[in-house]
Formats: structure tokens, C-alpha cells, sequence
């Protein structure tokens, strides 16, 4: 199932496995603009903020159509065989005393006894069980009203050193970003079962039964004239046992068929953080007409995860990014960039299950323009063009790989950017709309973006 990291509306998937849904991606392309990709001019330290919202009312199958009616069909063995036993036991005692009066002509002759009785009993029961159990389920379900947003703020944290690595300017970041997702969908559909069972019953039970009696007392007679002689005085014990054993066997067999209505809202949200990425390899190389720049770095999984859920706001999963860019300046001022970045992503071991999701290729395109916006040029106009492809270049593996893997997920885009840059102060204000107008095994939808730049 899908889930993502800063964006991680993908956990709706959950509820949509038919559409063969894989996992998704680490990198946003979406978050960064035309000239966020390269090493800062200037040495020393800088502060991004870049706040996001994702907006989605569409999930896209492997076809790169909106899915109407979902259908699952299932075929389950769930034979079993059980076996058990049980022994209890059961002790109680009482104290009983009986008088016993008899009046003749002459004498009374009367008699007490005073007794203790015990019983105590057990039971051993063993039990054994075989059940074949064929069942066929066939759900149809289609969506309704799917509403995913996804805000968040990604403070980052940039170093420039004054140190140079083989001609280049040597950098560093960290970013560590905050989401606030929230789900709301409905779901309708039918759900039909049918299963049949076959199997034998097998119970043995032993019951032990005992009691004991002792009775002590004393037998008196009295005369006419009250004198007592005391005729008998002892005890008598009385002890019996039975044991009682019994077997019985019986087959039982029986269909079941269940028709279920389908008609529930699908609703969740969370504020938590989502994925640490740092970049501990920045590289950039400047020219009057170029820039480059090659990175690696890697996603630690900090984020909220867990298999299954719909309100995950990190992946589960770490992974290695490796990015190379390039820009072309037609003019020595760098007032036109025409920029290119690439990114690839390997991905590890998700938590909780035996999947590795397959590598992902991403290209970022745009083109930014400079325009002055006071004589000396200190304040400055950004204004662009853009746009990113998503693309899964290899299976996702492992034993928990339910859905078709051959599947790959893809997802494009173009947008424009809107900014404002001050010169000598290093710092700039840029806004941007991205719109991803086709995708396959994914959701589609628009991110809007505000990010705040400034050197310290």
C-alpha cells in the first residue's frame, strides 16, 4: 500500500488494494523551485522555511484512470485442526449433627452423633477437533467523496563552507518536517460470502468421584429416677469411590452465505512529524553561464508509522538520495536560469513487513526569470515556469507484496512560481502552484508552497 512521507496521503490505499497499489517515494519535487536545487553563492549559514499543502480528490489505478467499481475476489482454506484438555477438581467438607430420641415405658434411650463428611470429585476432559473450511468472499466497493489534504512546514537548515572540494563549494543541510494530514472518504459497495465446512468432533472425558464419612458420638440410656449409664462411645470411618469414563464422536458439516451492504465514512487526521532528511554532501560548481551541483543523503524514518494506518505522517522505511542538477545562464547577470535536476532514491526494508519498495527516478524542469524592480536592482522579481516526473523504476520485492508489482507508479506535473528576492539582505519570498495532471497508481492533486529564504 502507498504511503509517502511528507505528503503522505498514500495510506488511503488501505482501503483500495484492488487497484494494486505500491509504495510511493520519498522526495516531494513539488516543495522545491527552479533555483533551489544549487549550493548557495555565499559562504556561511541559512534558514529555509518551506510551508506545503496538498490537495487531492482523485486516486488514479494502474491504468492512469480513476477507478470506478473496485472489485476483491478471494478464495480462503482456513482448515484447522485443535486439540485440548482440561482437568478440574472439585472438595467439600460438612459438619452434621443428628439426635436421635426414642421413649419407651420404662426408659428414654436417646443418642448424638456428631459426623464429618467429605466429598471431592475431578474431571479430565480431552478434546480434539479437525475442520475443513472453503470459503469464497467477493466485495464491490467504488469511492466517494475523497477529500485528502496535507499541510505542513519543513524548517532546513543550510551550511556553506569557504572550503572548496575539487573545485566546488562544499554544503550541507538538514531539514525535518511537520505534517498535519487529514482523510475523509465513503465508501460503498457490496460484500458477499459464502463458505462450507466439513469436520469431527472427538471428546474423551474420565470422572473420579469419593466419600468419606466418620462418625464419633456417644449412646446414653436414662432411668425413671435420672440416672444416666453410658452404654457405647467410638467412632465408625465409611469411605466410597467410582470412576465413570465416556467417549463421544460426532461429524458436523454446514454452508454459511452472507450478504453485507457496504456504506461507511473513512475518517482520520494527525499533527506529528514526518521523515529527518539530511544531506551531509553538497557539491556545487559555478560559471559566468552554469551552475552544477551533486548531493547525496538519506531519510531516516522519525515520522509517525504504522502498517496499515491512514494517519501515518512518515514511510517507515530508509532511504538514499543521490541528485545531480544543472542550470544554463544565457546571460552572465543570471537574471534567465533554464535548470534540469535529477533524483534517484533506493529505498530499504519497511517496518512491520517484508517489503522493499522499487527505486524511484525524478526530473525537475523549469525556467525563472529575474526582473528588477528598483534602479540599483537590489529588489528583484522571480518569476517561472515548472514542472516534475515521478517515475517507479523497479519492482517493489518481498514476501508481503500482495498486489501486482509489475505495476509501477508515476505521477507529472507543470506549475509556475511567483517570488520576490532582496538582494543585499540574501534573503527571497517565493510562492508556487504545481498541478499534476496525470498519474498512474497514485493520487493526483495540486501542491501550493511558500518558501522563505534568508542568510544569517
Amino acid at each position: 500500500m502507498k504511503t509517502r512521507c511528507s505528503t503522505p496521503i498514500a495510506c488511503l490505499c488501505a482501503v483500495i488494494t484492488a487497484a494494486g497499489a505500491s509504495e510511493l517515494n520519498h522526495f516531494q519535487p513539488g516543495i522545491f523551485g527552479t533555483r533551489d536545487f544549487f549550493v548557495p553563492a555565499a559562504s556561511g549559514f541559512y534558514y529555509s522555511q518551506m510551508d506545503f499543502t496538498y490537495l487531492s480528490d482523485e486516486f488514479r489505478n494502474g491504468s492512469g484512470n480513476v477507478p470506478g467499481e473496485l472489485t476483491i475476489a478471494r478464495s480462503l482454506d482456513l482448515s484447522r485442526t485443535i486439540s485440548g484438555s482440561a482437568s478440574f477438581g472439585l472438595e467439600k467438607a460438612r459438619n452434621s449433627g443428628v439426635t436421635l430420641n426414642l421413649q419407651g415405658s420404662h426408659l428414654d434411650l436417646g443418642a448424638t452423633l456428631d459426623g464429618t463428611t467429605a466429598l471431592s470429585a475431578s474431571l479430565d476432559i480431552n478434546a480434539h477437533a479437525t475442520a475443513q473450511l472453503q470459503a469464497e468472499a467477493l466485495i464491490k466497493a467504488h469511492i466517494e467523496d475523497l477529500d485528502v489534504r496535507i499541510s505542513g512546514i519543513a524548517p532546513t537548515f543550510i551550511w556553506v563552507s569557504e572550503t572548496k572540494v575539487l573545485g566546488a563549494k562544499l554544503a550541507a543541510l538538514v531539514s525535518l518536517p511537520i505534517v498535519d494530514m487529514s482523510i475523509d472518504a465513503r465508501i460503498k459497495g457490496t460484500a458477499d460470502f459464502s463458505a462450507r465446512v466439513n469436520g469431527q468432533l472427538s471428546l474423551n472425558a474420565i470422572a473420579n468421584l469419593g466419600l468419606s464419612s466418620t462418625v464419633a458420638g456417644t449412646l446414653s440410656a436414662t432411668t425413671p429416677r435420672g440416672k444416666t449409664v453410658q452404654l457405647k462411645s467410638g467412632s465408625t470411618s465409611l469411605t466410597a469411590t467410582t470412576t465413570k469414563s465416556k467417549t463421544i464422536t460426532k461429524d458436523f458439516s454446514g454452508e454459511l452465505n452472507l450478504h453485507q451492504d457496504i456504506d461507511f465514512t473513512i475518517k482520520d487526521s494527525r499533527t506529528d512529524l514526518g521523515d529527518l532528511y539530511v544531506q551531509p554532501l553538497w557539491l556545487g560548481w559555478a560559471g559566468d553561464h552554469y551552475d552544477i551541483a551533486l548531493s547525496d543523503g538519506f531519510y531516516a524514518p522519525t515520522g509517525h508509522y504504522a502498517e496499515g494506518a491512514l494517519d501515518n505522517t512518515g514511510m517507515g522505511f530508509w532511504t538514499n538520495q543521490t541528485q545531480l542538477a544543472a542550470a544554463w545562464y544565457p546571460w552572465k547577470s543570471k537574471g534567465t536560469a533554464i535548470t534540469v535536476a535529477t533524483t534517484y532514491e533506493v529505498h530499504g526494508n519497511k517496518e512491520g513487513a517484508d517489503i522493499r519498495p522499487g527505486s524511484n527516478l525524478t526530473v525537475n524542469w523549469g525556467v525563472s526569470q529575474y526582473v528588477p524592480l528598483n534602479k540599483n536592482m537590489t529588489w528583484l522579481a522571480d518569476i517561472g515556469v515548472g514542472g516534475y516526473d515521478i517515475w517507479q523504476v523497479s519492482d517493489d520485492r518481498g514476501s508481503d507484496v500482495t498486489y501486482d508489482a509489475n505495476v509501477h507508479d508515476e505521477v507529472h506535473a507543470f506549475g509556475v512560481q511567483l517570488g520576490l528576492a532582496q538582494v543585499k539582505w540574501n534573503a527571497a519570498l517565493t510562492m508556487r502552484w504545481m498541478h499534476e495532471y496525470a498519474a498512474r497508481d497514485r493520487f493526483k492533486g495540486d501542491m501550493f508552497v511558500l518558501n522563505i529564504a534568508k542568510k544569517f
